[in-house]
């Protein structure tokens, strides 16, 4: 009998299927980068950064309450993916973390009837889910995230057969690991251990039925409990043997009693509160309360009729479920990406329901015939019918089809820096590098991975010298005991050449640490950037001893006459736009003068800044003696920054202007005053060059020295 040519409507589907998982996988990888960059990421980043570059442990570089997993997982990104492409391996790792709950929940529904289809399709949803859902915790690594992902697995392999049914080395394998993750599960959160035990009682209870001789089931079991213990106790241990308990304890275990305790609830108001967020919760999802409630009615109900293995996973998934609800009851705090961990232990619930149903229909055969279908269907559903759902998948494809490289996302999002951003960057950037130290004094986790730079010390948060407990209250009772000892250390270790002031100062160590040792610099729209005093007195009043040259003669025509170090100007032949004098076309120099508008008026110039070869947009900054305003390429103003730093109207000068231009290798600014006025980044390549605004403008007592401390130069 000759074969069809053409495919049949069964492959037809599963090419269908293969195509569809392809494509939501492929943009998963890539497409969550920005979702994944979420508050505690970028927290962890900064951490890790740190950590890298100033050495020391997790706990000497940052305060959190948590296990270290997720400060390995960030440091894994950093090692792979470098500074710059940081979270696009968190992403596939986000992807990688959904792959495994989704394998968990197809292995349930198969546990519990389900045959492959219903468990492809099951699992196809979940990682849907996880990754795409407009659900808070989707997309993410967070801690939470990282503790589901470790019970999902440690599930997997407490249901799953082939491990516990192999060799004996394979079973103790298989044992050792199983308890491992649960271990490392209770020690990222501490209220995770009724997740765990319910899980680890599922794996001990189903060994009965799979491993014959009691003398090895007893073995099994132990392993699994040793290596849960070890795996709990190996971050204490570790940081004991490093040297480093201090820091490790009062972050994992003081500072988390302070945010339990800062909540201020008595344990009545506690369940109170759990009790109204519970069905608040449930409430606005009634589809999920439905199927909870449905597979609480079916435990109950057909207990008698279900094999071992059915009731030991049914008690175990609701045994997940209430430790989940005692996680947030406990913690007292419901933020929206906390729910992940009641998340988790649902979808397994809603898989065991899917496997239930589909052994019940096994049986009709019109629906057999439509089984090859449900997964692809599964995928379409999961983002027609979740709210969100779908336009976060049109932005993440949005995101992968923009990428080019790494590098390239870098330019884009410096070139999308709000104006006054960029002229906080580029003061930063005149005196130090990427990643370099920086001192400021924010809740603004994101502060420092927007100006690519380090937490000067631990506290890269202000709550933390402050004793600010997340979502509760705020007390000198709540700042660790070591804080200013660790403050100073840190501090004397980093050494920052710059602060960055955003916002009030109420701390007053911190302001009397400010006070002795930084002299503010430049008074800008998104912040005030205060210098180490002797790089203050470096870019400020740096010393210019030799006469300065020209670095071409003026084009013909034009109306600049040059008369050793000063030049004037009087229209010419040349428009005046257009008719500049060359001060440098070279980085690492500092430049000094007088600005003269002729007859006792201000003086009006704009200062051009270009990389010769195109590399960097031109910038110009057009001085009037009141205010420097920066300006793009196309003649957009960027920024403006008033000569008086505080003064409503400021006053123009009468007479000549002081000034210094300073390059340096990243970043050239302007000082007046005692002041920056304005600052710009620079290339590789520079050339600056000065237009007058009107005639008469003269430029006297030009003097040349050098590029100021930490330039580059």
């Amino acid at each position: 009998m000759r074969r069809s040519r053409y495919p049949s409507a069964r492959d037809a589907l599963r090419w269908l299927t293969a195509f569809a998982f392809t494509v939501v996988g492929a943009v998963a990888l890539i497409g969550n980068r920005i979702q994944a960059a979420g508050n505690d990421a970028v927290f962890t980043q900064s951490l890790v950064n740190r950590a890298a570059r100033l050495g020391g442990t997790y706990y000497d570089n940052g305060i959190t309450p948590k296990g270290p997993l997720e400060d390995v997982a960030h440091d894994i990104a950093l090692r792979v993916g470098g500074y710059d492409g940081h979270f696009y391996v968190i992403s596939i790792m986000v992807a990688i973390s959904a792959v495994l709950l989704g394998l968990a929940a197809a292995r349930t529904a198969q546990t519990t009837g389900g045959n492959r289809y219903v468990a492809l399709a099951v699992g196809a949803t979940v990682f849907v889910h996880f990754t795409f859902s407009n659900a808070a915790y989707a997309g993410l690594l967070y801690s939470r995230n990282i503790l589901v992902t470790l019970l999902a697995v440690a599930w997997l392999l407490a249901i799953g057969d082939r491990g516990w049914m192999s060799s004996g080395r394979v079973q103790l394998t298989t044992a050792i690991v199983t308890g491992a993750l649960l271990g490392l599960a209770v020690q990222t959160i501490l209220p995770s251990i009724i997740d765990a035990t319910a899980i680890g009682l599922a794996a001990s209870f189903m060994i009965a039925k799979r491993v014959e001789d009691r003398a090895r089931r007893r073995t099994l079991r132990r392993a699994t409990a040793a290596s849960a213990v070890v795996a709990f106790a190996s971050a204490p241990a570790w940081y004991a043997v490093r040297g480093s308990f201090g820091p490790f304890w009062a972050s994992w275990w003081t500072y988390a009693s302070y945010q339990y305790r800062g909540i201020g609830l008595s344990f009545g108001q506690e369940l109170s509160r759990g009790g109204n967020d519970f069905s608040g919760y449930y409430r606005h999802r009634p589809l999920l309360a439905l199927a909870i409630g449905a597979f609480v009615v079916l435990t109950v109900s057909r207990w008698s009729r279900h094999d071992r293995t059915t009731r030991i996973v049914h008690a175990s998934l609701l045994g997940w479920f209430a430790g989940g609800w005692f996680q947030l009851v406990s913690g007292e705090r419901y933020s929206p990406h906390y729910f992940s961990v009641i998340a988790a232990p649902s979808a397994m619930i809603a898989a065991a329901l899917a496997g239930h149903a589909s052994a019940a229909i096994a049986n009709r055969r019109w629906l057999g015939r439509t089984t090859a279908a449900w997964p692809v269907l599964a995928v379409v559903l999961s983002f027609a019918l979740s709210s969100g759902t779908e336009s976060r998948l049109v932005a993440a494809s949005s995101a992968l089809s923009g990428f080019t490289s790494v590098h390239r996302a870098v330019q884009l999002a410096r070139a999308d820096q709000p104006g006054p951003n960029q002229s906080v960057q580029a003061v930063l950037d005149l005196v130090s590098r990427d990643r370099d130290p920086l001192l400021a004094y924010s809740d603004d986790q994101y502060l420092y991975p927007s100006y690519r730079r380090i937490p000067a010390t631990r506290f890269q948060q202000r709550y933390f010298l402050i004793g600010s407990i997340y979502l509760g209250q705020t007390g000198p009772q709540y700042v660790l005991h070591d804080t200013w000892k660790w403050f100073d250390e840190d501090l004397r270790h980093a050494n920052p050449v710059a602060f960055l002031k955003t916002v009030r100062i109420d701390s007053k160590p911190f302001a009397k640490y400010v006070a002795s040792h930084f002299e503010r610099v430049f008074d800008g729209n998104a912040g005030t950037v205060e210098l180490r005093d002797d790089v203050a007195e470096s870019v400020l009043r740096g010393a210019t001893t030799s006469a300065w040259t020209p670095p071409s003669p003026p084009a013909a025509g034009s109306g600049w006459t040059i008369d050793r170090s000063s030049a004037t100007y009087t229209r010419g032949s040349i428009p005046m736009r257009g008719d500049t004098l060359p001060l440098t076309t070279h980085a690492c120099e500092r430049i000094s003068g007088e600005l003269n508008g002729g007859a006792d008026r201000p003086p009006s110039v704009a200062f051009h800044v270009l990389d010769p070869i195109g590399s960097r947009p031109e910038r110009e900054v057009a001085f009037d003696g009141s205010y420097a305003i920066v300006e793009d390429s196309f003649g957009a103003p960027l920024d403006a920054i008033p000569t008086t730093p505080g003064a409503t109207v400021p006053i123009p000068p009468v007479g000549p202007v002081s000034f210094s231009l300073v390059v340096g290798r990243r970043a050239a600014a302007l000082v007046v005053g005692n002041r920056i006025i304005s600052a710009v980044d620079i290339g590789e390549h520079v050339e600056v060059t000065l237009e007058p605004q009107r005639s008469g403008t003269a430029v006297t007592n030009l003097r040349v020295g050098r590029a100021p401390i930490g330039s580059g130069c």
